[in-house]
């Protein structure tokens, strides 16, 4: 019972830190983009990298065999969960072993060429012209909006000024007008409702008795 506490408290521990440090990144953004003439979709992929990476880290920390369990905690985590649809896939230790060092060894190399291309300028982005403006994602999104996008607004909020709000104050008028010759018989005098009542039935005693007749 006590290691189910522990390990929920290195959950809750983990998760707040991920927060935190996810905050810090979005609170330097602005600093981010002016530093490194990044786009909006280059700042995403900052927040999207350190999240990631973030999240590595913490989850190889916890799966270090320092809180009384072995190296095969994370392996169970989703046990519960998945049952017996979870997909084995039994690896070498060995292999394990050489793909974490590759894996480190290519990100440290990435961040040293990001830190010289970008940060100290000494080398010269290396990337083609389609990624260094994201695939044109933002310049098209910008192109659609002020061009046709605008223009389709434009017309749409024309057809809602025009027929639907037209609409609605052609009924509220024809509304209002018949509220004027109602109005004309809401005199509020006891004799006029009275003989407005004796006129209906007088009405309805004369259709049923010509009925009757012919």
């Amino acid at each position: 019972m006590q290691r189910k506490w522990w390990t929920l408290l290195a959950v809750c521990v983990a998760t707040f830190m991920l927060l935190l440090d996810v905050t810090i990144v979005n609170v330097a953004l602005p600093d981010i983009q002016s530093d490194l003439n990044a786009s909006f979709s280059s700042l995403q992929w900052v927040v999207d990298a350190y999240v990631l990476a973030l999240a590595s880290f913490l989850g190889g920390a916890v799966n270090l065999p320092l809180f009384g369990h072995d190296s095969t905690f994370l392996v169970n985590w989703l046990e519960p969960v998945v049952g017996e649809n979870e997909l084995q896939v039994d690896v070498p230790s060995g292999t394990k072993v050489a793909l974490a060092v590759i894996a480190a060894v290519l990100a440290l190399v990435g961040i040293g060429i990001a830190s010289l291309v970008y940060l100290q300028r000494r080398l010269r982005p290396v990337e083609p012209k389609v990624l260094q403006h994201a695939w044109y994602y933002d310049e098209t999104v910008s192109r659609f909006v002020g061009g046709p996008g605008r223009a389709a607004f434009e017309g749409v909020a024309a057809f809602d000024r025009n027929v639907i709000d037209g609409a609605v104050n052609g009924v509220a008028g024809g509304v209002r007008g018949l509220g004027r010759v109602v109005r004309v018989a809401q005199s509020g005098f006891v004799r006029g409702y009275a003989l407005g009542m004796t006129a209906g039935v007088v009405i309805v005693l004369g259709y049923f008795l010509t009925r009757l007749t012919f």
